[in-house]
Parts: structure tokens; C-alpha cells; sequence
């Protein structure tokens, strides 16, 4: 009676070790396809905000003018994280350009999920990155024409150039909550006068917003608009590029 008792209990111990680890294997199988799945939507941890001002002003005539080859470069660089870019125009205080291109993040590749998991994401991958593709051509097409076209007109004079105009909007920019979750980058392609009804002084960049970002000059002359924000010089437009993909590179 004391064996049958003794086999009795061996039986269950045996039946709750092997419950407790069918349980177990359970739970880490559906961690493990959860991790998976979520795997699907991790993107770059923080998104782009690129914002550019392109001054169209007699002043500065002699610099080379961009065309929106410069923008449709910084729209891809922007696409490898996700984000917004934004083009304005420097002239006068009129203007009401800020015309807006948003582009969804774009997962990475992970080699470590199994080979359908790897399927399933590549298609999202390039399901992303078609949509932002259309996305940014169509954002080319009307910058060319509501900023570029309209300014490159060489029978419209443009008398003002309001840079501190353009720097108001972009502080309102980056007051925005979505834009303040943001890496934000401002572009400014400028001499930096600030020039109205024929009286001109060095440009000022007054608002204090609340986002963190990088102000980048190129063909700025005068003192510097601020003195409480990082602040890049470029000697040619590229060097922003080149700034911007080096950026990339080092952190994504």
C-alpha cells in the first residue's frame, strides 16, 4: 500500500513538472512571436524635421540659385527615418509659403526573424517606401511650381527680403507638439540681410521655441541670427547635405 502510494505521488510530480514546463514553453512562444511581430513596425527611433528657406532677393542674385533637385535630396535623406520637410520662401513679408511633405518611417531589416517574418517585412519595407516615393514627387512638383517657377521668373522683382518673417514661421513650427518629438534641422540659404522698404540690417532670429534644432547657414554675410542655438556655416549648399547624410550615417 505504501508503493502504491509512494508511485501515486511520483505520478503527480511528474504530471505538474510536465504541466509547469508545457506552460512555460507556451508563454515564451508567444513572447517570442509578439517580439516578432512588433519587429515589423520598429522604424529609427526618432523622426526628421527639415525645414528650408530659400531667399529669391536681389541681394542675393549672385549666389547660385537651387533648383528642386536640393529638395528632393533632402526628402530621401528625411525618408530614412520618417518625418516632415518644409520649404519656404525668403521675400516678402506676404509670402505665405511652408509647404509640407510628410513621409512615414521605414522598419529595418531584421536578419535575426525567421525567413517568412524576413518576407513579411521586406514587403512592408518596400510598401513604404513606394508610397513615400510618390509622395515626395508629388511634393516636388508643387514646390516647382508655387515657389520655384514663380520666383526664377526674371520679369518679377522682388523687392524685400524678410528673413526675420521666415524665422517667425519657423518658430511656430517647432512649437508644434509633433514637431517638438522631432530631430529638427533648419536650412537657411540666405546672405542674411533682412531688408525691407529699402532698409536693411542683419537678420534676427528673436522667438526662443521650445523644440531643440540646428540652425544651418549658407551664404549668410552678417553676424550670426542667434547666439542660443547650435549653429552650422556651409560655404556651398552641399555641405548641408552632406551634413545631414553624415548625421544619418552616425546615428542610424
Amino acid at each position: 500500500m505504501k508503493n502504491k502510494n509512494f508511485t501515486l505521488n511520483r505520478i503527480a510530480q511528474i504530471v505538474k513538472t510536465i504541466t509547469v514546463f508545457i506552460l512555460l514553453m507556451f508563454i515564451v512562444t508567444r513572447c517570442g512571436t509578439n517580439q516578432a511581430a512588433s519587429s515589423l513596425s520598429i522604424g529609427p527611433n526618432q523622426q526628421t524635421c527639415a525645414s528650408l528657406g530659400f531667399d529669391w532677393t536681389p541681394s542675393f542674385k549672385d549666389h547660385r540659385q537651387l533648383d528642386t533637385s536640393f529638395v528632393s535630396t533632402v526628402c530621401h535623406l528625411v525618408s530614412m527615418t520618417g518625418g516632415l520637410v518644409v520649404v519656404y520662401s525668403i521675400d516678402e513679408p506676404t509670402d505665405l509659403s511652408g509647404i509640407r511633405c510628410y513621409l512615414e518611417s521605414v522598419p529595418r531589416m531584421d536578419p535575426d526573424l525567421v525567413l517568412s517574418r524576413q518576407a513579411e517585412l521586406k514587403q512592408k519595407i518596400n510598401f513604404i517606401t513606394a508610397s513615400n516615393e510618390k509622395k515626395i514627387q508629388n511634393f516636388i512638383k508643387k514646390v516647382q511650381k508655387q515657389i520655384f517657377l514663380p520666383r526664377s521668373n526674371s520679369n518679377k522683382y522682388i523687392k524685400n527680403s524678410d528673413i526675420n518673417g521666415f524665422f517667425k514661421k519657423i518658430a511656430v513650427l517647432l512649437d508644434e507638439p509633433q514637431i517638438q518629438k522631432m530631430t529638427n534641422y533648419v536650412f537657411c540659404y540666405s546672405d542674411g540681410i533682412q531688408s525691407l522698404n529699402g532698409n536693411d540690417s542683419p537678420a534676427n532670429f528673436y522667438a526662443k521655441p521650445k523644440s531643440k534644432f540646428t540652425l544651418c547657414l549658407s551664404g549668410w554675410k552678417t553676424k550670426l541670427p542667434c547666439d542660443s542655438v547650435e549653429i552650422e556655416r556651409f560655404e556651398d549648399p552641399e555641405g548641408f547635405l552632406q551634413y545631414l547624410s553624415s548625421n544619418y550615417s552616425l546615428n542610424h
